[in-house]
């Protein structure tokens, strides 16, 4: 790596981290932010309540993400074969393994390819979409729990960062899907 590279990517590190610090500020004077976070400190039972659905959503988007490998083969409907059904599936570079007593999976799809999948319904009858579909859901309620259990128990500029963090995340992902 060259000095030119080193050095651009340490002004990004240091910029990245002004402008977290900076976010983090501007938290802790907001004032809906502020009133958020005394409402939550007045409310404990509320709170609580909060952080175990934020804790349940985590803990089930870590099973499903870890599960999602034991799910099973699909039945194809009455009249179709596996090649039939692949031939109607959306393209996918998929892969599974099993190597010394531990499978491995290995997928990559696009948004327009997971959209058709989806209409097609092809998660009823080929296991790499039911797989896919498995993980994206279990990623989406592991992220929504950790990051609202921060959301949640964190100082009001933290709230900010994170909450921030996870619209844009999601926001983006909407949009990819809407643009695919």
């Amino acid at each position: 790596m060259s000095l030119e590279s080193r050095i651009k990517r340490a002004a990004t590190m240091v910029l990245t981290l002004m402008l977290v610090m900076l976010i983090i500020a501007i938290g802790e004077y907001l004032q809906p932010l502020q009133d958020l976070d005394t409402f939550l400190r007045e409310h404990a039972s509320l709170t609580r309540a909060l952080q175990a659905v934020a804790i349940g959503m985590a803990i089930l988007g870590t099973l499903a993400l870890a599960g999602a490998q034991f799910l099973p083969e699909p039945r194809p409907p009455a009249g179709l074969s596996r090649a039939e059904l692949e031939a109607h599936s959306p393209p996918m570079e998929y892969a599974e393994a099993a190597e010394g007593g531990s499978r491995e999976f290995e997928g990559a799809a696009s948004f327009a390819a997971v959209k058709q999948a989806w209409r097609l319904r092809s998660w009823r009858y080929a296991r790499k979409w039911r797989i896919l579909f498995f993980m994206m859901g279990g990623a989406f309620l592991l992220s929504v729990g950790l990051f609202g259990l921060i959301c949640v128990i964190a100082p009001p500029g933290i709230k900010l960062l994170f909450g921030g963090a996870l619209l844009y995340a999601l926001v983006r992902i909407g949009w990819g899907f809407a643009q695919a």
